[in-house]
C-alpha cells in the first residue's frame, strides 16, 4: 500500500485538531486547584462525560486495523464477537460500577489496600504498572503503523508525533481535560465512521449486491487457520467483562462520578456507544471484500477499512478520519497516563509524600506522566521485532488479563479471600499461561481458559483455606459494610459544586465541539468543487454545530 497523496490542506487541518485538544487541555489548567482535582475531579465529572470516556478509553486505533481484518474475512463471526460483548455492560450496570462507587477509594490500588492489605496493594502495583505500560506502547504503535502506511512518515516519527499530543493534552489539565477530550472525540469519531459506513456502503451497491458478491465462506462460522472462531469469541468475551470493569482507567470513570446512580449510566452510555460505533466500523471492511477483492492474508485485511476510507472520502474529510484514529490512541493513553500518575503519587509514593504540598504533588504527577511516556515510546519501537501489534497484544492481554484482574474483581464481590489469595491467584494464572504458551504451544483461546480457570480455582480454594492477616481484619469488614449499604439520598451524596462544575465542563465541551465544526466547514471550503465527496465535511460541519450548540444551551450558566 502506497502513502495518500495530500494536499497542503490535510496537515493544515490536522494541526488544527491537534491544537484544539492542546487547547482544551491548556485551559482546564485554571479549575486544577489540587491534586483530587488533577486526577478524578474530586468525584465531579458528568455521567455523560465519564461514560464517553469510558468507552473511548477502551479501544484506541487497533480497532480500525485488528477488526477490520476481521470483518473482512469473517462475517458471521464479526456480528458474534459484536454481541457477545452484550454481558460486559449488563455486569457493570447491575454489579460492578455500584459497588466500586460505594467503595470510597479513589484507585483500585486503594481498594487493594484496603480489601487484601498494603503488601497485596504493592504486588499488583508493581506488576500491574508493566502491563499498563506495555499496552500504551502498543497503542503508540499501532497508530504509528497506520500513519507509516497512510501518510509515508516513518514509525518512529508517527509514534513520536503521538507521544507528544499525548502528553500536552493531558498533563495540564489532567482528568478534565481527559474526559472532554473524549467525549469531544466520540462524537466526531463518531460522525465521521458514520460518514463512512454510509458512502462504503452507497459504494458498494447495498446489501443485495453484497451478499451476492461475497465469498461462499465469508459467513462460515468455521474456527480459521489462526485459531480464531467461537471458542476465541467465548473466551474473549470472557476477557471483556473482567478487562472492561476492572481496567485501571475504566474503574476511575465508575468512581469519578456524584453519584452511585451516575455510576451505573457511565456502564449505559459506554455499552450504547459500543454498539453504536462498532457495527459502523464493521461495514466499511465488510464493503471492502466486494471493493477491494484479494486481501487475503489476515495482515492484508488489517487495511480494509482505511482502503476504503481512502477511496470514498475527500481529502478535508480524510484529515478529521485521520485526526479521529489518533485521537482514539490519545484518548486511551492519556486515561492510562492519569491514572498511572495517580496510583504512584496517591499510593506507591504515599507516606514520602504525606507532607508534600499540592503543587509539588501536582509537579510530581506530570513529571510521572513524561517519563512514562517516553518508555512507552521506546517499548513501542520495538514491538515489530515481537511480530507486530497483534501478536504482542496475544502475549500482553491474553496472558495477564485474567490473572490480574480476576482477583480484584473477586474481591470485591466474595469478603472470604485474603491477600495471598489474590497473589497465588495471580501467580497460578501466570504461571499456566507460559507453561501453555511457551511450552505446549496451546492456542491463545486454551490459554485464555486455563489460565482464567486456575486463577478461579486457586483464589476460592485458597478463600476458604486461609484466614485474613491482622492489617486486613482491620479494613477488609468496613470495606465491604460500606459497600452493602444503600445509597444515601441524591442530595447528600453528590460532592458539593458538582452541577456547576458539570456545566462548566459541558459549556467547555460545547465550544470544542463548534471549533471542530469551524475545522469541518474549512475542509468543506477545500473540498475541489468536482470531488464526489462534495458536500459532505458541510454535512458533518452542520452536525457538529447543531450538538455544540444544544449542549451550550442546555448547560448554559444559571443565575
Amino acid at each position: 500500500m502506497t502513502a495518500l497523496k495530500l494536499d497542503p490542506s490535510f496537515w493544515w487541518l490536522m494541526a488544527g485538531y491537534g491544537a484544539l485538544l492542546i487547547g482544551v487541555s491548556l485551559y482546564f489548567t485554571r479549575m486544577i486547584k489540587n491534586s483530587g482535582d488533577f486526577y478524578g475531579s474530586s468525584g465531579r465529572t458528568s455521567f455523560w462525560f465519564s461514560g464517553l470516556s469510558f468507552f473511548m478509553t477502551a479501544f484506541s486505533a487497533s480497532v480500525f486495523v485488528a477488526n477490520a481484518s476481521i470483518a473482512y474475512r469473517h462475517g458471521s463471526l464479526n456480528a458474534l464477537l459484536i454481541v457477545a460483548q452484550l454481558p460486559v455492560f449488563f455486569a457493570g450496570y447491575y454489579v460492578f460500577s455500584a459497588r466500586w462507587r460505594r467503595t470510597g477509594c479513589a484507585t483500585v490500588v486503594e481498594f487493594i489496600e484496603k480489601r487484601f492489605g498494603p503488601g497485596t496493594a504493592k504486588f499488583f502495583m508493581w506488576v500491574g504498572l508493566p502491563v499498563r505500560m506495555l499496552e500504551s506502547a502498543n497503542r503508540f504503535y499501532v497508530t504509528a503503523v497506520l500513519f507509516e502506511v497512510m501518510l509515508g512518515i516513518s514509525l518512529f516519527a508517527g509514534a513520536s508525533v503521538t507521544a507528544v499530543v499525548t502528553l500536552l493534552s493531558t498533563v495540564g489539565g489532567g482528568f478534565l481535560a481527559v474526559v472532554v477530550t473524549d467525549a469531544v472525540q466520540a462524537i466526531l469519531l463518531t460522525l465521521i465512521v458514520a460518514v463512512v459506513a454510509a458512502l462504503s456502503w452507497n459504494a458498494v451497491g447495498g446489501w443485495e449486491h453484497f451478499s451476492a458478491n461475497v465469498p461462499s465462506d465469508y459467513w462460515s462460522l468455521a474456527t480459521d487457520a489462526g485459531g480464531f472462531g467461537v471458542p476465541m469469541i467465548t473466551v474473549w468475551a470472557i476477557v471483556a467483562l473482567f478487562a472492561w470493569n476492572g481496567n485501571w482507567s475504566l474503574v476511575q470513570r465508575f468512581v469519578s462520578v456524584p453519584r452511585e446512580r451516575d455510576a451505573r449510566r457511565v456502564s449505559v452510555i459506554s455499552g450504547v456507544s459500543y454498539y453504536l460505533l462498532f457495527p459502523l466500523i464493521a461495514v466499511p471492511a465488510m464493503a471492502a471484500v466486494v471493493m477491494m477483492p484479494g486481501l487475503d492474508t489476515p495482515q492484508k485485511a488489517e487495511y480494509a477499512y482505511i482502503l476504503v476510507a481512502q477511496k470514498v472520502l475527500p481529502s478535508g474529510l480524510m484529515a478529521m478520519l485521520c485526526f479521529g484514529l489518533l485521537g482514539a490512541t490519545i484518548t486511551a493513553v492519556n486515561a492510562d497516563l492519569n491514572v498511572m500518575a495517580q496510583v504512584v503519587v496517591n499510593d506507591m509514593l504515599k507516606k514520602q509524600l504525606a507532607s508534600s504540598t499540592e503543587r509539588r504533588r501536582l509537579f510530581l504527577g506530570r513529571a510521572i506522566m513524561v517519563v512514562v511516556s517516553a518508555v512507552c515510546l521506546a517499548l513501542a519501537m520495538r514491538i515489530r521485532d515481537f511480530g507486530g501489534a497483534f501478536q504482542f497484544l496475544i502475549m500482553v492481554l491474553g496472558m495477564t488479563t485474567l490473572p490480574t484482574f480476576m482477583p480484584l474483581l473477586f474481591g470485591l464481590l466474595w469478603p472470604h479471600g485474603t491477600g495471598r489469595s489474590a497473589i497465588w491467584a495471580f501467580a497460578a494464572g501466570i504461571l499456566t499461561a507460559l507453561i501453555l504458551k511457551f511450552g505446549l504451544g496451546a492456542s491463545l483461546a486454551s490459554v485464555i481458559f486455563c489460565n482464567g480457570t486456575a486463577t478461579a480455582v486457586v483464589y476460592f480454594a485458597s478463600g476458604f483455606l486461609l484466614r485474613r492477616s491482622d492489617a486486613e481484619e482491620e479494613t477488609a469488614p468496613v470495606l465491604f459494610q460500606r459497600m452493602q449499604k444503600p445509597p444515601p439520598p441524591d442530595s447528600a451524596d453528590a460532592p458539593t459544586g458538582s452541577d456547576a462544575q458539570g456545566r462548566a465542563v459541558a459549556r467547555v465541551a460545547a465550544i470544542t465541539l463548534i471549533f471542530c465544526g469551524v475545522l469541518a466547514a474549512i475542509a468543506e471550503m477545500l473540498t475541489g468543487a468536482d470531488s464526489p465527496g462534495r458536500g459532505i465535511a458541510s454535512l458533518v460541519a452542520g452536525v457538529l454545530f447543531v450538538i455544540g450548540g444544544i449542549i451550550f444551551r442546555i448547560n448554559r450558566k444559571i443565575p
